[in-house]
């Protein structure tokens, strides 16, 4: 039979005094934190619950940012879209207004200034970034998507052809002098030591002119001021030539004079011996003959063959620093984000799909409306209107998945607020129940004492008595 003893009785009733104290603390801890478990080692299985739960609230919080930040991107693309569908549409309207037969040449000049701005406004809406991030550059994350290039200061040449070689054919004298000859007579051309005998076709009175069609064309001009004149066969009559014998004109074919060539222009004539510059009298139009005449504000100081090349040039400035071409530098990555455990959304498109094409049609529609080309800006407006067509899609695509990042974020906030609520049935006690626990514990811990002091003093004089 085991000896018991006075410490033997102590050291029980210490335990169970010590348990009571645990039981207590722990009762008297979660109600002042409210907490079932304040630490894994007082239960690991609620802990591991808990902590899988915050995980996942965790992890349902960082998709919700997700969507948020994809909405806020997508929505910044979907606004770059509507500014470039409302270039286009205005890019139509323009090109519809160049085709107008009541234009004339400084209405191009405007048109095509006001087409070189959009190209300028599309380029600093597709070279946006969101965040310090190029947002249509496909999945780089600095520099910009597009990239510019820009014309020299040189002017460039157009080029137009003469029709007929330039007419000299007709020569004036006073309408008195005229009546000395009649058609078909012979009568010689001279200035100084040159002349040439020509046969007279017409002669037909102006005025106070009298104006002398000859058959052919002459060898070269003859000016007034070189003492030019005509005199009958045998030089008994000799009249001077009140206008210069020379080419007071050219015709070119309208569809390349019309809006590029008007009054006080500078042109050059020339062919394979040379050439000289002359200024715009006026222009003169013949739509059934799709011809124009251009009349020259002085005449020309020699004659020009077509056999020979002969041809008129203008110099057309090119705007200092106007695009003339645009070129992707962005790669053709897409960039997406995570919105789910297995749910990716794209964010954007490699711009290249998107707006190459709609900076090639804008510089092809500048390019012809400077040019006061009917054909090329039909031509053009027509690509442009299925452009536009392509930028809606794209649009309508941004909207659609603004609408499924709005009901994913939805679905996520109900998902954490359930979550949440679930952990706080996990976590958080029932202060009712908890404060009777305690109350409880309290009580026992109490009676233990008493108990224990009771037992103890009755031990004590139990064991004197049998010393």
């Amino acid at each position: 039979m085991p000896k018991v003893t006075l410490q033997t009785i102590g050291n029980n009733l210490k335990k169970r005094i010590e348990t009571r104290l645990g039981a207590l603390e722990r009762a008297q801890m979660q109600l002042s934190t409210g907490l079932k478990v304040d630490k894994p080692s007082a239960d690991p299985g609620r802990a591991n619950r808990i902590l899988d739960l915050k995980a996942n609230i965790d992890q349902s919080e960082q998709f919700v940012s997700n969507t948020e930040h994809s909405e806020a991107l997508i929505d910044v693309a979907n606004g770059a879209y509507q500014g470039v569908s409302d270039v286009l549409f205005r890019a139509q309207d323009l090109a519809h207004m160049a085709q107008s037969e009541t234009n004339n040449s400084s209405d191009y000049k405007y048109y095509s200034a006001e087409i070189g701005q959009l190209i300028e406004s599309v380029v600093d809406m597709v070279n946006i970034d969101f965040a310090g991030v190029p947002l249509f550059a496909g999945t780089k994350t600095e520099g910009v998507a597009f990239e510019t290039q820009r014309g020299s200061t040189e002017p460039f040449t157009r080029q137009y052809t003469i029709l007929s070689n330039p007419s000299l054919r007709t020569l004036e004298v006073s309408a008195g002098d005229g009546s000395n000859f009649n058609a078909g007579d012979e009568i010689v051309l001279s200035s100084g030591d040159v002349s040439e005998k020509v046969l007279i076709e017409s002669i037909q009175v102006v005025g106070d002119q009298s104006v002398i069609t000859v058959t052919g064309q002459l060898a070269r001009p003859y000016f007034v001021d070189g003492n030019a004149q005509i005199s009958n066969a045998d030089g008994s009559i000799v009249t001077p030539l009140t206008k210069d014998a020379a080419v007071g004109s050219l015709v070119l074919p309208l569809d390349q004079v019309q809006n590029t060539i008007e009054a006080g222009q500078q042109i050059r004539v020339q062919d394979v011996d040379g050439g000289e510059d002359i200024i715009v009298e006026s222009v003169e139009t013949d739509i059934l003959e799709n011809r124009a005449v251009i009349r020259l504000r002085h005449s020309l100081q020699r004659s020009y063959s077509v056999e020979r090349g002969a041809a008129v040039l203008k110099n057309e400035d090119v705007g200092i620093g106007d695009i003339i071409g645009v070129r992707y530098v962005g790669d053709n990555g897409t960039k997406q984000e995570r919105v789910g455990r297995n749910s990716f959304i794209p964010t954007g498109v490699p711009g290249s799909i998107v707006f190459q094409r709609v900076f090639d049609h804008l510089i092809e529609l500048r390019d012809a409306v400077r040019n006061g080309g009917m054909g090329p800006i039909g031509e053009v407006a027509s690509k442009l209107e299925r452009t536009t067509e392509q930028i809606t899609v794209h649009q309508t695509e941004a909207g659609a998945r603004i609408d499924r990042l709005h009901v994913m974020r939805s679905r996520l906030e109900d998902q954490i607020l359930g979550l949440k609520g679930f952990l706080q049935k996990v976590e958080e006690i029932d202060m009712t129940t908890a404060l009777v626990e305690y109350q409880t514990q309290q009580a026992l811990l109490s009676a233990s004492l008493s108990t224990g002091s009771q037992l103890m003093s009755s031990a004590s004089s139990l064991l004197n008595m049998f010393s």
